[in-house]
């Protein structure tokens, strides 16, 4: 996974580079402000439950002071406020940094296809002529788009979550360790264990729908190319019906990859729902029946698991389609390899003729 990465970064320009940096570096702020998001509940939650911790903690108590709240009621309400702004800043930040990753896919992907069109234009006569111009145009249209939104959006996406989760899981584990240690370790093994029944044939499919638009761009360009003789001959139909099979088979393979990414989900949700019927009984159990130390790690419990889930689903859901769009970069890598390697060469003869012309 981080070698299709590096390689696809090394192949585009250099500045690609340093932008990911700036983009791992806002995936982290805007994982931190959603911690924050999460642990404000707490005080929140115990506030709300014993209105005295207002007069015994000290911070709390400097803020009440500070403003000059006329009583207990307007705090409260103040706290709410401040716990929805929290939110809705990591809210914002989550957006911006989503929307700096798709441009960044969708930015690189074009470059690979603008590098894909510079590299066959390059050529020879020769190379055209052993060549398939259809194969030319689906790597160009079709396999540097799954590229971009089935590689590289993907991993991108799922080091996003990978990051969130991680912060997520380290917070939890210093709130109780015991309970996040079983709650990560469910999540994790229901993920692990369902992506292995499916791995390989994600795998196959992938593969499927680069061959399968391979034969779609065939039929097209025979067709089209040879539409006289096709009308003459009265052949029109045999070319529809093998058209309508490949592409049968080619829809087909698309939606399982789409099938296998999502379905999980649902299975997820009832061992999430069944985690917290347990955890609350556990709770209980822990705290002597006493329904303020329950609510309070519930609350925490239960908005990290609303973070969690949705982000588990995700690192899965991106993998699953990474996994199924890996053919199509390996279609199209030895061409960018040969093109970054000639402009290289190029780089050099520029500067040599320069220092040349200088002296």
């Amino acid at each position: 996974m981080i070698k299709v990465l590096k390689e696809i970064i090394n192949i585009t320009s250099k500045k690609n580079v340093s932008r990911l940096i700036f983009l791992q570096i806002f995936v982290v702020i805007s994982a931190l402000s959603e911690i924050v998001g999460i642990l404000s509940i707490g005080p929140f939650m115990a506030v709300i439950l014993d209105q005295n911790i207002i007069f015994e903690n000290k911070i709390l108590f400097f803020i009440y002071n500070y403003f000059s709240f006329s009583g207990q009621s307007e705090y409260l309400i103040f706290l709410g406020f401040l716990v929805l702004l929290f939110f809705l800043i990591s809210t914002i930040l989550t957006i911006f940094t989503s929307y700096k990753l798709l441009m960044f896919s969708s930015n690189v992907g074009a470059e690979i296809g603008n590098d894909l069109f510079k590299f066959y234009l390059s050529q020879n006569w020769l190379y055209f002529a052993e060549g398939n111009s259809n194969q030319f145009l689906r790597k160009i249209s079709q396999e540097a788009e799954r590229v971009s939104s089935g590689i590289l959006q993907q991993l991108l996406t799922m080091n996003a979550k990978i990051v969130l989760s991680f912060f997520i899981v380290i917070t939890v584990f210093i709130f109780n360790i015991y309970i996040s240690l079983v709650l990560f370790i469910t999540y994790s093994l229901s993920y692990l264990l369902i992506y292995s029944l499916v791995k390989k044939r994600i795998e196959f499919h992938g593969q499927n729908v680069s061959d399968k638009q391979f034969y779609r761009f065939k039929i097209m360009s025979e067709s089209f190319g040879g539409i006289k003789n096709i009308i003459v001959s009265n052949t029109q139909d045999f070319f529809i019906k093998n058209f309508e099979k490949i592409s049968s088979v080619f829809a087909r393979s698309r939606g399982l990859i789409t099938v296998y990414a999502l379905l999980p989900r649902y299975f997820i949700e009832l061992v999430s729902y069944g985690s917290l019927i347990m955890l609350t009984i556990f709770l209980l159990i822990l705290n002597d029946g006493n329904i303020n130390n329950v609510l309070i790690s519930l609350s925490i419990f239960g908005i990290a698991s609303l973070k969690l889930l949705p982000a588990f689903q995700s690192i899965y859901f991106c993998y699953s389609n990474f996994k199924g769009s890996v053919s199509a970069f390996d279609s199209i890598k030895n061409e960018l390899k040969i093109y970054k390697k000639n402009q290289h060469k190029l780089n050099i003869t520029k500067i040599s003729k320069n220092i040349q012309y200088d002296v």
